[in-house]
């Protein structure tokens, strides 16, 4: 594979729909669905042309972990898919994709009442 790759207009079209989601989230555990749904899309656009098949919970959003995500080892390892990963944004977009996510992630675990206070609601 040669040169480098970018995906950044495929980041463009699913960010606004993504923060907007972001904005109405109302617990961890939806973060972490939006997160793995959305990237999860985005690597259905990528490898759109190519028979790789890729979990939907492939990847995961990860707080503990240095870029804030975790990638499965099964899918990591697939030549196609670590070419792609070695030589192109992909990283970048997902960690910022990430960033996003754990901005929110820290907001809602300060702000508690947030979430307790719909689940009181339903």
């Amino acid at each position: 594979m040669k040169g480098h790759m970018s995906f950044t207009l495929f980041e463009r079209e699913l960010l606004h729909e993504f923060r907007s989601k972001i904005n109405r989230a109302e617990s961890i555990e939806g973060l972490k669905q939006l997160f793995t749904y959305t990237i999860a899309e985005l690597f259905m656009k990528v490898f759109s042309d190519s028979n790789l098949e890729i979990a939907t919970d492939a990847i995961q959003y990860d707080h503990q972990k240095k870029d804030k995500y975790l990638i499965k080892d099964e899918l990591r390892k697939h030549e196609e898919f670590s070419q792609v990963w070695d030589h192109s944004d992909l990283p970048d977009i997902v960690r910022r994709f990430a960033e996003t996510v754990d901005k929110h992630f820290l907001y809602l675990s300060k702000h508690t009442e947030k979430t307790n206070k719909k689940i009181r609601s339903v």
